[in-house]
């Protein structure tokens, strides 16, 4: 049974799970983003299926973030312990506690051995609750020249534009929740030349946690990310159609692909602004402007 949920009703999901307040904040801070962006192949058919049902649909994907491209998202560096050596010794102690006592006397140094054997349990547990999460990738660069290589193929797809506001949604309409946290619920990716670490017997705060998820090496910072978390897993997401206003072919789309997506938009009755990227004339540099139709 697929995993499918109405996106305007997320801020209703998160209070009810009690997510922090970090959350909210993140609300108020994409409000200052008109619109996020989202690079899409249609290199082949399946892949083409997803942009038929974004536009058609009003489905979009929440990916499981431990099988994301970067090995290093949503898995820190976990610690038992952050303390001095005493500490780490008192800790080791109290981990080797539950163990069946045997003839032989344990070394402090067996009972540090057995904490790093616990260490690398909740490193795992990291891992599968991370993957308990879904995660929508968006950014707020359209015209990124690696971006549109990356994820759009070699600038052979599209980019669609989502809007923050839902324009023209009633308060009426089923898709409205009062906290109306769509696209405005994304929180920007956080970029850092260290990787970040949390102890989790002392450090394992929701505020640490949402930092944890959000945060990403230097490498990346090219792609100018923001993520909305879902802590009710990967799966199809839905949102109100008003949402996407717009879509980008890219500079190197070919004329079936575009003849494709024009007819997926006409059949969809909605209003959505087609643009089109060229290539700068004396610049490494992205132009978007209007899709001539004719």
């Amino acid at each position: 049974m697929s995993n499918i949920f109405i996106l305007d009703q997320v801020g209703e999901i998160l209070a009810d799970r009690g997510w922090p307040r970090e959350i909210w904040d993140a609300a108020t801070m994409s409000a200052t983003q008109s619109h996020f962006y989202k690079y899409r192949s249609l290199e082949n058919q399946q892949i083409a299926e997803y942009v038929r049902k974004t536009i058609l649909d009003n489905e979009v994907y929440f990916s499981d973030p431990t099988t994301f491209n970067d090995p290093f998202d949503f898995v820190p560096s976990y610690k038992l312990f952050s303390g001095d050596l005493m500490d780490r010794i008192q800790i080791a102690r109290v981990a080797s506690a539950a163990r069946p006592k045997d003839s032989g006397r344990q070394s402090d140094e067996d009972r540090f051995a057995r904490a790093r054997i616990l260490e690398e349990a909740v490193f795992e547990a990291g891992r599968t609750v991370a993957s308990q999460h879904g995660v929508y990738c968006l950014t707020v660069s359209p015209d990124n020249i690696l971006m549109w290589s990356h994820y759009a193929n070699y600038h052979r797809g599209i980019c669609l534009r989502f809007s923050t506001r839902a324009y023209g949604v009633r308060k009426a309409d089923r898709f409205v929740t009062p906290h109306r946290l769509i696209f405005r619920a994304a929180h920007p990716v956080r970029y850092s030349f260290e990787r970040p670490s949390s102890d989790i017997l002392f450090d394992g705060s929701e505020k640490r946690i949402v930092d944890l998820m959000m945060t990403k090496s230097i490498d990346w910072k090219y792609e100018q990310e923001w993520r909305i978390i879902a802590r009710t897993g990967s799966g199809i997401y839905r949102f109100p159609p008003s949402y996407l206003d717009g879509i980008i072919l890219g500079a190197r789309i070919s004329s079936d692909d575009t003849n494709q997506l024009l007819g997926w938009v006409s059949a969809s009755g909605r209003k959505i602004e087609i643009l089109k990227a060229h290539l700068n004339n004396s610049a490494f540099k992205i132009d978007l402007g209007l899709f001539n139709r004719g």
